[in-house]
């Protein structure tokens, strides 16, 4: 499964800083994992995703040292010392931190559809599901789907923070116009609250 979706190539980067500079070998260490790379062997880093004018502007910027880019074609060996290319992801640890999250708000769900999540509770929890979701573009590499686990829990984590983020859209949003009406005269319909289904629409906010 691997093979057939390396026909396209693998984006791997080996690097060279000078070991006595520490602070720029961790500089740039830091910067590939910010774009999705992982790190394969030592100065052998790797990226499931094809590089693009505008990656190949941001490689050319952390060129601290050496580098070369290249595609490449992971090709199976007959021995224990063979490493799938995918092993560079912790996919286990990232599985964990989707599922902990899956766990943490799914269980608030029920409390939701029976609206018992109503004025600055509404509130809090959108905050706080949404600042937990936004972890994930960082953890998660978006590997293509024919790499991951069949149980992938990435679409599952979505879901719930959707239906939390969205579910509490009117009960936040009203529990802010009534904040908003005791410092002003009258209310103010024009405060609306954002969902995700609305952002995703280029709409950005919730009709009234």
């Amino acid at each position: 499964m691997y093979r057939s979706v390396l026909r396209s190539g693998m984006r791997m980067s080996e690097l060279s800083v000078p070991e006595q500079e520490s602070t720029r070998r961790r500089a740039l260490r830091t910067a590939l994992r910010w774009r999705g790379f992982a790190s394969l062997y030592d100065a052998v880093w790797a990226s499931p995703h094809p590089l693009t004018p505008e990656g190949r502007v941001e490689l050319a910027d952390l060129a601290l040292g050496a580098m070369s880019v290249f595609r490449a074609r992971q090709v199976d060996l007959e021995t224990e010392a063979n490493r799938n290319a995918v092993e560079a992801w912790d996919l286990t640890g990232i599985a964990e931190q989707y599922e902990i999250f899956v766990e943490r708000w799914s269980g608030v769900l029920p409390r939701i559809g029976a609206g018992d999540v109503t004025g600055a509770d509404a509130v809090r929890a959108r905050t706080e599901v949404m600042s937990a979701y936004r972890h994930f573009p960082v953890l998660d590499p978006l590997l293509p789907v024919d790499l991951l686990p069949a149980d992938w829990p990435r679409s599952r984590a979505r879901e719930v923070c959707v239906a939390v983020y969205d579910g509490l859209a009117h009960a936040a949003q009203e529990h802010v116009r009534s904040v908003a009406a005791r410092f002003a005269d009258g209310p103010h319909p024009g405060i609306t609250a954002h969902t995700i289904a609305g952002m995703s629409a280029g709409i950005g906010h919730v009709p009234d």
